[in-house]
């Protein structure tokens, strides 16, 4: 999951995590087993993210469809980043202005669809 974040202008997976400061930050794990049936169509990172969240009982920061089917299908807790966005608003974390100024840059980068805009939009104006 980590080589498909650190893909493109970063010449490392450590150059990534350097650049943004979070070297300290994150474990790198692998998964003791990442094939399994319901995953074999899905790409290796979204095939050991889905593997890791089952491994360890943790929740699933996803945002392909495919994956997120898989993961349902799995009873794995998913979240996508609009959904981490309203969970900074209602821990205080950041605005509501602030959030919903993010909200849009996502929709406007296509890394969220409109239903999802509007849900978390609406969410993010009942906490102001």
């Amino acid at each position: 999951m980590l080589r498909e974040l650190a893909a493109g202008p970063f010449d490392s997976e450590e150059a990534y995590l350097s650049h943004f400061g979070i070297d300290d930050l994150l474990r790198v794990e692998k998964p003791e087993r990442s094939e399994r049936e319901e995953t074999e169509h899905l790409d290796p990172g979204e095939r050991e993210a889905i593997a890791l969240a089952l491994e360890f009982d943790l929740p699933l920061l996803i945002e392909e469809e495919s994956g997120r089917a898989v993961a349902r299908e799995l009873e794995i807790r998913i979240s996508g980043i609009a959904g981490q966005l309203l969970r900074a608003v209602r821990e205080e974390t950041i605005g509501t202005a602030q959030a919903s100024r993010m909200l849009a840059e996502l929709r406007g980068k296509g890394r969220i669809n409109q239903q999802v805009f509007e849900n978390v939009k609406r969410a993010i104006d009942e906490e102001a």
